[in-house]
């Protein structure tokens, strides 16, 4: 039962990765153009232009648009979050939601192997 949940787990962790790769260089720019004039957006995109930085703003993008309708002081976020394509934000949000998971997956099976002995 490890084992499996170990590799749905690693096969999570590649395609998390690809994805956030792929829409951090190729659809990021897209991404940033609808969040125009926000603060928030402007700030992540101190991070530069590397590997690390690019999905550092990916991820910061993707939890303003995650957590946009729970409470946002920026009506540029709001416009923003509307404004995008809907197959991108639903990439984007994948993207958020994966990662997440697999992080807590990870933790879960840490735990497990730890203390449950499987």
């Amino acid at each position: 039962m490890f084992l499996i949940s170990a590799l749905v787990l690693f096969l999570c962790m590649w395609v998390f990765m690809g994805l956030a790769i792929y829409l951090a260089y190729y659809k990021l720019e897209e991404i940033e153009a609808c969040f125009d004039g926000s603060e928030q957006v402007e700030l992540l995109k101190l991070m530069g232009d590397g590997v690390l930085g690019r999905t550092f703003r990916l991820s910061g993008v993707s939890a303003l648009i995650s957590y946009s309708g729970i409470r946002c002081d920026d009506p540029a976020v709001t416009m923003g979050v509307s404004a995008l394509p809907k197959k991108l934000r639903w990439a984007v949000q994948a993207t958020f939601y994966l990662g997440s998971f697999t992080l807590l997956g990870a933790l879960v099976l840490a735990f497990c192997r730890k203390y449950v002995h499987l």
